[in-house]
């Protein structure tokens, strides 16, 4: 066909007047899509009826840039993906978090995948503060075959290299966590491993159940646990630290026998102005932590000491996080039907 149109005279078209007839969009649709809409080259090739070549082509051409690696990565995510605010507190908050609670799932170039597996909505409801704004938040029900209940995982997308502080568990208390900040990576802890409780002791002097507050953490982190109650040490509180469980030790679990892979230790405060000292400066952030805290300080506050006069008041607190936690295993359990 060339030669022939050489052979009777008429020009051939160049390489660009080709593009242009092949393509049915204009030079501004197409910066339109490709730049503005975020559409693909294979998206615009399908709308203009040519190849993803043509297109890319067509784009070199007109001098817009073709996106690299990371920019399609980025695009072909379900969840966009925000850098860390970068504020040490909160960073020491998620350190503390994710060493107790959360696992890491999948690494990639660009991405971090977090999980948490849990039977409470306030667990649910934190993870989502935490992480939905930096990278998504999706949930899933699923059936614990040990427990034979049912519980829901939650996972979250985060970019990198911006959470790479994540991809490792505190073995030790990290060198940052000092002054404020320490308080800030312990309550991140507390919320993944720690317990606040209001009970009560006889006292026979007075013939009395008096009023105990307490702070307890069991972890197997034996290292950072031993890290922190040095630290509480050094900040003028007197904790408690020792075994709850030897490694090998056996217990009975829903009818199983379950053999302790690792020592668990146990770190504690249990007296009445060290706990209420220390949650004073303690920023928990889950809701169930939030509700003992406050309960505590405020019986600290009104001075009750006659376990009698309260002892209604902390029954309420427990039943309403008791019922959140059955109401949540329901509707793990529905879901989970529904969708097998």
């Amino acid at each position: 066909m060339a030669r022939w149109l050489d052979n009777i005279g008429i020009p051939r078209r160049t390489l660009g007047e080709s593009q242009r007839l092949n393509l049915p969009l204009a030079t501004e649709q197409l910066a339109q899509l490709y730049q503005k809409q975020k559409f693909s080259a294979k998206e615009i090739a399908g709308l203009a009826r040519c190849s993803q070549q043509t297109i890319l082509r067509r784009l070199k051409h007109q001098g817009i840039r073709i996106r690299d690696h990371k920019e399609l990565a980025e695009l072909a995510t379900k969840y966009p993906r925000q850098p860390f605010n970068g504020d040490l507190r909160d960073k020491m908050y998620y350190r503390g978090y994710f060493t107790g609670d959360l696992t890491l799932e999948r690494t990639s170039k660009y991405t971090l995948t977090i999980g948490l597996s849990t039977t409470c909505n306030a667990s649910i409801q934190l993870f989502r503060d935490l992480f939905e704004r930096y990278g998504g938040f999706a949930t899933c029900s699923h059936r614990d075959p040990l427990k034979g209940s049912y519980e829901w995982r939650v996972r979250t997308y985060l970019a990198r290299p911006s959470f790479d502080y994540l991809i490792h568990k505190a073995i030790r208390l990290p060198d940052e966590a000092r002054g404020e900040r320490f308080y800030h990576f312990l309550a991140g802890y507390v919320d993944a491993e720690g317990s606040l409780y209001v009970t009560h002791y006889y006292d026979p002097r007075v013939d009395i159940d008096r009023i105990r507050y307490r702070l307890t953490i069991k972890s197997t982190d034996t290292k950072l646990l031993r890290d922190l109650a040095t630290a509480l040490k050094r900040e003028g509180f007197h904790p408690r630290l020792g075994v709850a469980c030897r490694k090998g030790d056996k217990h009975q679990y829903r009818g199983h026998t379950i053999q302790a892979k690792r020592t668990l230790l146990d770190l504690s405060l249990q007296t009445n102005v060290h706990v209420i000292q220390l949650i004073e400066r303690l920023p928990v952030r889950h809701q169930h932590k939030q509700l003992k805290k406050n309960l505590m300080l405020r019986l600290w506050r009104r001075g009750v000491k006659d376990w009698r006069e309260i002892n209604k008041e902390v029954w309420a607190v427990r039943s309403t996080i008791k019922q959140e936690i059955v109401q949540c295993v329901q509707e793990a359990k529905k879901d989970f039907e529904k969708r097998h």
